[in-house]
């Protein structure tokens, strides 16, 4: 037989330790016990790794009690269909998988902490509800003990409302044409809360004297005798001596002696008596010299756009034409303008230039520096 390479240790095997994997000439095979870890590590495969399994047999893999060795725990993955992997995801918090065992009993009861989704799944076989807290059945909706519906209009239908609450039943003559849909009302005779409008003014006396009636009004049974609910328009004779349809304007009606009709006359007549102080001052105040000042303070040209008095600018001032000169000599005095300083200077220099004349044998006194001019 050919040999393995393999050993066979008589005594302890001390590894190496490390606090972290270590990285320098290492190849697969590699072990070491990681301090940080509390672990033994391999290298295998170009990487690091607990020196241990990472898939096990299931008939292997078991799970028992430190105190007592003959509890276990096993695993068993032979119902899980071929070729696939069923995961396992433990929630960030503490399971009792007694509750789960219970929960799946037939008379178990366990306690909801959260919110249960029935993935579009029905609940049945309840029994019949018997407190707070309990669920109501299918049936028990829109029947008696059970709990009201809404119809497609989000109300109540009328034929799960008691009788007392009002129904409106239809429309009411009151004048006595009974039959052809209209009713044949009388005291005694009835579920309380029917309701009829009346459709034509009149009298009708159901059993406890005549009552009369204007378009509009309701009849109801208040569970012995018919009343009548008002709510149609008053009856009105005549407004300002006429009838039918009216149509009024100020011509039509006398001015009083205290609301008087508003003329453009007497307007400016009140008017003109006012003045500010017959105003409390709002949002708008009232102009003070004071109010002014502060505000005009806070300018500047800036706040004003320029108009026909331009700004004065260094440019402008350059490019102004000398409007009124005129030469003419002088001593220029303080007082003097600009205008009349340049006047006089202009004027000096003229003069001193004519006092220059024509020689035609001039002689110089001293040399002449041309400065490299002919």
């Amino acid at each position: 037989m050919a040999a393995l390479n393999v050993f066979k240790l008589k005594s302890i095997l001390g590894l190496a330790q490390f606090a972290s994997d270590p990285t320098d000439s290492i190849s697969n095979g590699f072990m070491y016990y990681n301090t940080t870890l509390n672990s033994v590590r391999v290298y295998q495969s170009g990487a690091w790794g607990v020196a241990a399994p990472t898939t096990f047999d299931d008939s292997a893999f078991r799970i028992y009690n430190n105190a007592t060795p003959s509890k276990a725990i096993a695993f068993s993955a032979a119902s899980i269909t071929a070729d696939t992997t069923r995961t396992i995801t433990m929630p960030d918090a503490d399971v009792d998988l007694g509750k789960i065992a219970t929960a799946v009993q037939k008379d178990g009861t366990v306690a909801m902490t959260g919110a249960l989704n029935m993935n579009s799944q029905k609940i049945t076989n309840l029994a019949a509800p018997t407190g707070n807290g309990d669920a109501l059945r299918y049936d028990m909706l829109g029947n008696s003990d059970g709990i009201a519906t809404l119809d497609s209009g989000g109300k109540v239908p009328v034929s799960q409302l008691p009788n007392s609450i009002m129904e409106y039943k239809g429309t009411y003559d009151p004048t006595g044409n009974e039959g052809a849909g209209i009713p044949a009302l009388a005291d005694g005779t009835g579920n309380t809360g029917d309701t009829y409008k009346v459709t034509v003014a009149g009298s009708h006396d159901f059993g406890a004297g005549s009552i009369s009636f204007v378009i509009g009004d309701y009849v109801i049974y208040n569970g012995s005798v018919w009343e009548r609910a008002h709510s149609g328009a008053d009856a009105v004779i005549s407004v300002n001596g006429q009838s039918s349809v009216v149509v009024l304007d100020t011509d039509d009606i006398s001015e009083g002696s205290t609301n008087l009709y508003w003329t453009s006359s007497r307007f400016d007549t009140a008017f003109g008596a006012k003045s500010t102080s017959d105003l409390s001052e709002g949002t708008n105040l009232y102009w003070t010299s004071s109010r002014f000042d502060t505000a005009f303070g806070t300018k500047s040209t800036s706040d004003l756009s320029e108009g026909t008095n331009l700004y004065f600018t260094d440019a402008r001032a350059i490019a102004a034409p000398i409007t009124g000169f005129s030469s003419g000599a002088g001593v220029v005095a303080a007082t003097d303008t600009i205008l009349q300083a340049i006047n006089k200077l202009d004027g000096n220099i003229a003069a001193k230039i004519s006092d220059v004349v024509d020689d035609t044998s001039p002689q110089l006194g001293g040399d002449l520096d041309l400065n490299g001019k002919v």
